[in-house]
């Protein structure tokens, strides 16, 4: 399944061992939201106003992939299916579509209902 994502931040961890410097993790973790604009959003059925940011990891090399951020990506999901048998969206892979700005306007302002005013 691919989905059109923004993605707010992409950062690369590695965790090494203490002791040995053995490196125990590593990867990329990426913050992204599931819209591909910032138009106002609320869900009033679950109390919920804007969008939540979603946290994925994908491997270390993938932070190539990112060279901007924020930007609109091409996000690929496939399922994961635990031991419990529930099963989940992971982020598989992402693909840069293109650059997006968000600056103070200048212009007019919308309103609570949507509306220009």
């Amino acid at each position: 399944m691919t989905q059109n994502v923004i993605v707010q931040a992409a950062y690369q961890y590695r965790i090494a061992n203490d002791k040995t410097g053995e490196i125990e993790n590593e990867g990329v973790t990426v913050r992204y939201i599931s819209t591909e604009n910032m138009a106002p959003y609320e869900d009033s059925a679950k109390s919920v106003k804007g969008y939540k940011p979603a946290k994925a990891s994908l491997p270390y090399e993938d932070y190539a992939k990112f060279h901007t951020v924020p930007a609109l990506y091409e996000a690929t999901f496939g399922v994961n299916v635990a031991t419990d048998g529930k099963t989940t969206l992971a982020l598989k892979d992402c693909k840069f579509l293109s650059g997006i700005v968000v600056s103070k306007s200048t212009g007019n302002r919308i309103n609570l209902t949507g509306k220009e005013t």
